[in-house]
């Protein structure tokens, strides 16, 4: 009768800990929109790109910084073309 082989499994220390957590997110979690929901395989209709992610994998896609944006752009240049 064959005797099982023990597993041996190196120590853990807080930095390997702390690196496979990270690994385990990054394989787990996209980044997801905060304003419309779309992530790195599911994109705008339009298309867009990540203007930022924290480390929560939230993040603003370019349509909806361009959707936040516009409207102050455009009290600017109401505001210059009254000078």
């Amino acid at each position: 009768m064959k005797r099982p082989i023990p597993q041996m499994s190196p120590p853990v220390t807080p930095a390997v800990d702390k690196i496979m957590r990270d690994l385990e997110k990054l394989i787990r979690f996209e980044p997801t929109c905060i304003k419309c929901g779309c992530t790195e395989t599911n994109a705008c209709p339009e298309g867009c790109s990540w203007v930022f992610i924290n480390k929560q994998y939230e993040g603003l896609c370019s349509v909806c910084l361009d959707a936040i944006v516009r409207p102050f752009r455009q009290l600017r240049l109401d505001k210059a073309r009254r000078k």
